[in-house]
């Protein structure tokens, strides 16, 4: 993949955005992924945080789609699509937004 990329990391709202309707913004994010139009970054902490967020009960009982097996096989996916960084030199601190909910 030529360096020219664009490099995204992902919010994990927009993971489940985009694994809960393939069609919306969140979901074409995603494709952009998979046909390698960008590259996802991807850490131990972050992939972390993705199957924590995915696998929330709360999470879970609003989206029963969302089953833990389907989870699996999108992070094994993001994995296959994305760079795996074994180590993260820049570090951000953002605070949490309120209005942020799932």
């Amino acid at each position: 993949m030529p360096a020219s990329f664009i490099r995204v990391v992902l919010d994990t709202n927009v993971l489940l955005r985009g694994l809960l309707n393939n069609r919306s913004a969140a979901g074409k994010v995603l494709e952009a992924v998979e046909v390698r139009r960008v590259l996802l970054l991807l850490s131990k902490p972050l992939m972390a945080e993705y199957r924590a967020v995915l696998s929330d009960s709360a999470v879970v009982d609003r989206f029963p789609d969302l089953t833990q097996e389907r989870v699996e096989v999108a992070l094994r996916r993001l994995r296959y699509f994305g760079e795996y960084l074994a180590s993260v030199r820049t570090r951000f601190e953002f605070e949490r937004d309120p209005r942020d909910g799932v």
